[in-house]
């Protein structure tokens, strides 16, 4: 049902949970120089910034949050615990 949430040794990537003191609203991207912000469904908004400095302000703050946070293991009953977290907050 969400194929782009995969992870493990076959997608390559590994995914994390932060702990609960730790709160996001929104997500961001970045690529590069830039940086997308994009809102909750709750208010609907995105914002693109250009800035070196801030894209390396917030890799340093990715590193910290990714360091805190909990690995989520291949195993298929945490997979889908961690997916209906997912639906509750949308």
């Amino acid at each position: 049902q969400y194929p782009y949430l995969g992870f493990g040794s076959e997608f390559k990537r590994e995914i994390r949970v932060t702990p609960k003191s730790i709160k996001f609203a929104m997500g961001y991207w970045m690529y590069a120089n830039k940086i997308a912000f994009i809102s909750s469904k709750k208010e609907g908004y995105g914002v693109l910034i250009e800035s070196k400095e801030m894209v390396e302000m917030m890799k340093t703050q990715h590193e910290l949050v990714w360091q805190t946070s909990t690995p989520i293991t291949d195993l298929p009953d945490e997979s889908i615990k961690y997916l209906m977290e997912i639906e509750k907050t949308d």
